[in-house]
């Protein structure tokens, strides 16, 4: 089984209290309009003084960028339908039948791994507290990505870490993140993601003391500003667990533009 690719951007300026302010700031991505809302797994029975499972609906709150065509792209707020339940009940759930493996705290106070998931023909997002776990368009996975950056910073392989990057590089804009991450999905990789949660600070504090490395000859990170400069490849035998990039070539090229 083969590894894919994780990029998340880290600390977000996204407006995340506010899901139709959020949204605005994504509609470059959507070319679409934008329904914002939730998906419904849950529902009061009255007959039954129960909350049941209920088919996988979308209920959509309201809608943004309504004057452009195509299939709507869909923002989904996180934990919305359990929140809703249980204000709706008036802190009767102590009297209420609910579903397998769920207490009352899982209405009132529902855990989610993220705040809001955008969904859209051309992006994917998934927004936490700090963090955004990025849409990823790459012609292979995680190990053909790490030998690119064993070879020069030319020809073919320029060209295909130029788009991976610029497409990681516009939503890093959109979203406000100071910095990208690039690890696999499986192996240490899962430890990181595991902990997307975590403050920024903290979560790229861990990855440069190998807090999630579990390999004593694995690099801990790869700087991608020193691999762009030309100051260091890859070596061929090495293994890393996570990329840091900065875009700092990409930054600098977009102010001698303007």
């Amino acid at each position: 089984m083969g590894c894919d690719i994780v990029a998340i951007g880290t600390n977000h300026n996204l407006p995340v209290d506010d899901p139709v302010a959020t949204a605005t700031r994504l509609i470059p991505f959507a070319n679409s309009t934008i329904s914002i809302g939730y998906y419904k797994y849950f529902e009061y029975d009255a007959a039954k003084n129960a909350i049941v499972d209920t088919s996988f609906e979308w209920c959509e709150q309201t809608r943004i960028n309504c004057d452009c065509g195509g299939t709507p792209a869909q923002f989904s707020i996180e934990g919305y339908n359990e929140r809703e339940i249980a204000q709706a009940l008036m802190g009767a759930l102590d009297h209420i039948g609910l579903p397998k493996f769920l207490s009352k705290d899982d209405f009132e106070n529902p855990e989610t791994f993220c705040i809001y998931e955008f969904e859209s023909k051309r992006f994917d997002l998934r927004i936490f507290k700090e963090n955004v776990d990025f849409d990823i368009s790459f012609a292979g996975r995680w190990f053909q990505f790490v030998d690119k950056f064993r070879q020069p910073y030319e020809g073919e392989n320029r060209e295909l870490l130029f788009d991976f990057r610029l497409h990681i590089f516009k939503q890093m804009k959109a979203c406000g993140c100071d910095t990208a991450l690039y690890f696999p999905d499986q192996g240490d990789g899962e430890y990181i993601f595991d902990e997307i949660n975590l403050p920024s600070k903290t979560l790229l504090d861990k990855i440069r003391r190998g807090v999630y490395s579990t390999d004593s000859d694995q690099l801990t990170t790869f700087n991608v500003a020193d691999y762009i400069q030309g100051n260091i490849v890859l070596p061929e035998k090495s293994d890393v667990l996570c990329f840091i990039d900065t875009f700092s070539d990409l930054r600098l090229s977009e102010k001698i533009r303007n």
